[in-house]
C-alpha cells in the first residue's frame, strides 16, 4: 500500500513538475528502498529542476546587483553587464527558453534596457560638453524615459531648467503679444457653428498617430506627473513658506490641497506665473474648496487662459491633475473632472506634456461610474483638440452652466452591425443632436423630422461597484480621518486584494460604512440593497420638459413601476448626461443602441433590419417556441457567415458557433447537441443567395407576437400586477409575461387621449372605436384593467400630447387606463412619434 501511494504521488509530482514535492518524496523513496523506471524519472526530473532553480536564482541575483548600480549616482559601465550576460547565456546553454521562463525573458529585456542606459550616459556626457539646449533636452528626455537618477542626469535637468528660464524671460514680451492677440480673436459660437464644429471634430478621430501616443503612454511609469522635467524643484516651489512648513509643502506639491499655490507648479515666465496663481484660485473656487458665487465665470476664465497661452495651458492641466491626486472630497473631485472635460474640449496640451496627461487619464479610464466616464471622455476629446488646436470659439456662460446640471459623457452607441460609434456628448447636447451625428457617422439614411430610427437605452443589469479608493475614503472618513492623506499609497499597494484589506480593517475598526442609494435605501459595497429593486432600476431616468403633477399614489411614494428588462427608445429631447447621471446614481451604467423603433413593411429585409432582428431575437425581445423556427433561425446566420458550411454535420455546426445563434432560454430547455441534430434533420435552406436567406429570417421572426414593437414594463394602478406593453404601428398592446402572445390591443384610432407624468402613463380609449375594430369590450374592463377615477388625478398634463391640453373625460365616455412605469415619458414619446408617422403616411396617401 505504501509503494502504491508513493507511485501515485510520484506521478502527480512529475506531471506538476513540483520540485518541493519531489524533494519530500525522495525521503520516502529511501525509506521504502523503492526502485524502478518511475523512480529514476522522478529523480532525473528533480536534478533538472534543481539545476533550473540554481540558474534562475543566479540570474535574479545578478539582475538585482546591476539594477542597484544603475540607480546609483555613478551609473554603470560595460563591465557591469558581463555577469548578467553570462548568467543569461548559461541559462540558454541549459536549454531554458524565454518562451517558457518568464524570469529569463525579463532578464533579457532588462539587459537591453541597461545597454540603452549606457548609450544615454554617453549622450548625457556629450550634452554637458557641448552645453547646447537641443542636445541637453534630447539627453534629458532619454534619461527620463529610463527613469535614470545619475549625477549627470540631474545636472542635465538643472541646466535645461536654467536655459528654459532664460528663454522664457527673453520671449516674455512676444508671448504677451501672442496672448493678447488670441484673446481678441475669441468669440462665442452660434448653434450652427457648434453643430458644424462637432462634425469636424468627429471626422478627426481614431488616427494612427494618436493611437500610437496612447500605446506609448499606457502603463509606463516614466510618464508619472512627478517625472515631467518642467516641474519646479522643491526648493524653488516652497521658498515663500516658513522653514518649519517647507518639507510638508514640498511633499504636497503635486497632491490635492485646499490652499492656493504660492507660484506656478511648473516653469513659466513672470507674467504667466501671476496668471497661473490666479487660475489656481479660480480652480479651487469652482471646485468648492474656496468660497465663490459666479462659478461659471471662474471656469470660463480658466478655459480662456488655456486657449490663449500654450505654456499656461500645460500649467492648467498640471494644476487639475494635482487637484485630482489624493482628493478625498467627492464634490471637489467631480467638479475638477468637469473642468478637465471642458479644457480637453477647448485647448490641447503641448507635445511634451501630452504623454503625461494621457498616462493619468488612461490610469483612470477603468474606474467605475462617472470617474471612468470622465477619463474616457477626456481621452476621446483630446484627439481632435490636438489635431485642430485651440479654436476661436470660447465657451459661453450658459454652456458652462450646463456642466453644473448634468455631466458630459462619452456615448458608445452600438449600431445594428455590431460596431460602436463613440461620441463625446457635452451637457447641453440633446439626444436628437446625438442621433444626427450617429446618422452621419454610419451613413444610415433616416427622415430628420419624423425619424423611424432612435437611440435605445439598455440596463445591462450589472451593478457598479465602488472602486478601492472610494471604499477607503468612505471607511477612513468614519473611523480615522488622519489616514486620508495616504489613500493613494494604500490603493497602489492593495490593488487587486481589496477583500483581504477590508477583512483586516473590519477586524481593527468595525463594519464597513453604508452608502445611500438613489432611492433612499442604505447598502454596503457588494450588497444590492433590499427588495426586488436591487435587480434593476428603481427610479425613472428621464425628465420631461414640462412635467405635470404626479398621481396621489406616486406623491406618497407608495407606487412605482417595475424595472425595465429590455432596451427602450429614448425621446430626442432628453439629455444623455441626465440618463447617465440618474443611472449611475442607481449604481447602473447604461448602454446605447441605435436601431429602428418603427419597422418597415414585412418583406423588405435590408441588412440593417436583419441585423436588428437577429440582435433582438438573441436578446429575448422576440420569442418563438417552435423548434423548427429556432433551428432555422440558428442555421441562417451561420450560412451567411460561412457559405460552404455543411448543415449535415453536427460537430461542424457546434464548432462554428451554433450556440451563439440560439437564445439563452432555448439553450436552457435543450442542450446544444439536440439543437444541432434538429438543424441537420429538419432544416433545408432555399437557394437564392444571401438576400433570400435574410428575407426568410425576417419572415420567420415576423410571426412573433412582439415583431416591430418597442417594449415597456408597467404596473396596473389598481393592483400590483405587472404587464409588458408593446407599441407599434397597430397601437398599444398588452402582452403576456412570456412575450409569446398579445392579450389585448388598443388601436391608435381608438386612443382618444394619452399623457404622462413622472412614473405614470395614462390613456383614454374609445369603446366605440374598439367595437368597430371587432374588439369585444365589456363595460367592466375599466374596473378590471388599471382603471382610475378622474378624482385620482391631481392635475392634468399640459402641452405634451396630440391635442394640446388633456383633461380626463367623463367616465361613461370611454375607458380610463392608468399604468405606473419607470419609462412613462419614453412610452409617451414613442406613441406620439408612431402616431405622427401614421398620420404623415395617411396624408401622403390622400394626396396621391
Amino acid at each position: 500500500e505504501n509503494l502504491q501511494r508513493l507511485h501515485n504521488d510520484l506521478e502527480a509530482a512529475i506531471d506538476a513538475r513540483d520540485l518541493d514535492a519531489l524533494n519530500a518524496l525522495r525521503i520516502r523513496i529511501e525509506e521504502l528502498n523503492a526502485k524502478g523506471e518511475l523512480v529514476n524519472r522522478a529523480m532525473e526530473l528533480r536534478r533538472m529542476l534543481e539545476a533550473r532553480k540554481g540558474l534562475l536564482r543566479k540570474l535574479a541575483v545578478e539582475q538585482g546587483i546591476l539594477d542597484t548600480k544603475a540607480r546609483s549616482m555613478d551609473g554603470i559601465s560595460e563591465d557591469d553587464l558581463d555577469p548578467l550576460s553570462d548568467a543569461i547565456e548559461n541559462c540558454k546553454d541549459h536549454e531554458l527558453s524565454e518562451v517558457t521562463e518568464p524570469a529569463l525573458r525579463d532578464a533579457v529585456l532588462f539587459l537591453r534596457r541597461m545597454k540603452r542606459q549606457l548609450e544615454v550616459q554617453d549622450m548625457l556626457e556629450e550634452a554637458l560638453d557641448e552645453m547646447t539646449f537641443p542636445k541637453l533636452l534630447a539627453a534629458l528626455l532619454a534619461a527620463q524615459a529610463l527613469a535614470m537618477e545619475t549625477a549627470n542626469a540631474r545636472r542635465v535637468a538643472e541646466e535645461v531648467r536654467l536655459l528654459e528660464k532664460i528663454r522664457l524671460g527673453l520671449s516674455m514680451i512676444d508671448q504677451r503679444k501672442r496672448r493678447d492677440k488670441r484673446m481678441s480673436m475669441l468669440r462665442y459660437a452660434t448653434k450652427d457653428q457648434k453643430d458644424e464644429q462637432e462634425k469636424v471634430r468627429q471626422k478627426n478621430t481614431k488616427t494612427e498617430k494618436y493611437q500610437s501616443s496612447l500605446d506609448d503612454a499606457e502603463g509606463v511609469s516614466k510618464y508619472d506627473l512627478a517625472n515631467y522635467y518642467r516641474i519646479r524643484d522643491d526648493d524653488d516651489y516652497v521658498e515663500s513658506f516658513p522653514y518649519a512648513e517647507r518639507d510638508d509643502q514640498a511633499a504636497l506639491k503635486l497632491w490635492s490641497t485646499n490652499n492656493p499655490i504660492p507660484k506656478s507648479v511648473h516653469e513659466v515666465d513672470d507674467e504667466q506665473n501671476v496668471l497661473a496663481v490666479r487660475c489656481n484660485r479660480c480652480i479651487l473656487q469652482y471646485c468648492g474648496d474656496l468660497g465663490a458665487t459666479n462659478t461659471a465665470a471662474l471656469a470660463q476664465y480658466v478655459v480662456v487662459q488655456g486657449m490663449c497661452d500654450d505654456r499656461l495651458a500645460d500649467e492648467i492641466y498640471i494644476q487639475l491633475l494635482k487637484h485630482l491626486r489624493g482628493n478625498v472630497s467627492k464634490s471637489s473631485e467631480d467638479k475638477a473632472w468637469l473642468l478637465l472635460c471642458m479644457c480637453t474640449k477647448y485647448f490641447p496640451s503641448s507635445d511634451m506634456f501630452t504623454p503625461y496627461l494621457l498616462h493619468f487619464l488612461l490610469h483612470h479610464r477603468e474606474y467605475p461610474g462617472l470617474i471612468g466616464n470622465y477619463a474616457r471622455l477626456c481621452v476621446a476629446q483630446l484627439e481632435p483638440t490636438i489635431i485642430l488646436s485651440a479654436g476661436n470659439f470660447k465657451p459661453s456662460l450658459e454652456e458652462i452652466g450646463h456642466y453644473a446640471m448634468r455631466p458630459p459623457v462619452l456615448c458608445n452607441i452600438q449600431v445594428p452591425n455590431g460596431d460602436l460609434v463613440s461620441l463625446p456628448v457635452s451637457p447641453d447636447m440633446r439626444l436628437e443632436v446625438v442621433t444626427k451625428l450617429v446618422r452621419d457617422a454610419t451613413g444610415i439614411m433616416d427622415a430628420v423630422n419624423n425619424p423611424a430610427w432612435a437611440i435605445f437605452c439598455r440596463d445591462t443589469g450589472e451593478k457598479i461597484n465602488d472602486g478601492l479608493r472610494d471604499r477607503l475614503v468612505r471607511f477612513y472618513k468614519q473611523y480615522n480621518r488622519a489616514k486620508l492623506a495616504h489613500i493613494e499609497v494604500y490603493v497602489s499597494h492593495w490593488q487587486g486584494r481589496e477583500e483581504e484589506l477590508f477583512d483586516k480593517l473590519v477586524q481593527q475598526y468595525g463594519p464597513e460604512p453604508v452608502y445611500a442609494t438613489e432611492d433612499g435605501r442604505e447598502a454596503r459595497p457588494g450588497q444590492s440593497g433590499n427588495g426586488s429593486k436591487a435587480n434593476g432600476l428603481a427610479l425613472p431616468i428621464t425628465v420631461a420638459r414640462a412635467a405635470g403633477k404626479l398621481l396621489k399614489g406616486v406623491q406618497n411614494g407608495k407606487v412605482s413601476g417595475p424595472a425595465p428588462k429590455v432596451a427602450w427608445p429614448l425621446p430626442g429631447w432628453v439629455f444623455p448626461g441626465d440618463v447617465w447621471l440618474r443611472m449611475t446614481k442607481q449604481r447602473r451604467e447604461p448602454t446605447f443602441v441605435y436601431k429602428r423603433r418603427v419597422l418597415p413593411a414585412k418583406g423588405k429585409a435590408d441588412i440593417e433590419l436583419f441585423q436588428q432582428l437577429r440582435s433582438d431575437y438573441l436578446a429575448g425581445s422576440l420569442v418563438t417556441t417552435d423548434d423548427y423556427d429556432v433551428a432555422l433561425l440558428a442555421a441562417i446566420p451561420l450560412c451567411l457567415k460561412i457559405p460552404d458550411l455543411n448543415l449535415q454535420d453536427d460537430a461542424e455546426l457546434i464548432q462554428n458557433g451554433l450556440a451563439q445563434e440560439i437564445p439563452k432560454q432555448s439553450l436552457g430547455e435543450k442542450p446544444i447537441d439536440v439543437w444541432a441534430r434538429k438543424v441537420t434533420t429538419n432544416v433545408d435552406l432555399p437557394t437564392g443567395g444571401d438576400q433570400r436567406l435574410r428575407e426568410l429570417y425576417c419572415e420567420t421572426l415576423s410571426k412573433c407576437a412582439t415583431y416591430g414593437m418597442s417594449l415597456y414594463h408597467a404596473r396596473r394602478a389598481d393592483s400590483n400586477r405587472d404587464y409588458v406593453l408593446g407599441v407599434d404601428r397597430g397601437g398599444i398592446h398588452i402582452l403576456d409575461p412570456s412575450l409569446e402572445a398579445v392579450v389585448k390591443s388598443f388601436p391608435h384610432k381608438a386612443i382618444k387621449k394619452y399623457g404622462a407624468t413622472a412614473g405614470t402613463f395614462w390613456l383614454k380609449v374609445s369603446k366605440s372605436k374598439l367595437e368597430t375594430s371587432k374588439e369585444k369590450i365589456s363595460r367592466r374592463v375599466s374596473r378590471r384593467f388599471g382603471a382610475a377615477k378622474p378624482a385620482d388625478i391631481k392635475q392634468t398634463t399640459n402641452g405634451l400630447a396630440a391635442g394640446g391640453k388633456f383633461d380626463f373625460l367623463k367616465r361613461n365616455d370611454g375607458i380610463d387606463i392608468v399604468l405606473h412605469t419607470l419609462t412613462s415619458w419614453e412610452l409617451f414619446d414613442n406613441v406620439f412619434v408612431v402616431q405622427r408617422l401614421i398620420k404623415e403616411k395617411e396624408d401622403k396617401a390622400q394626396v396621391m
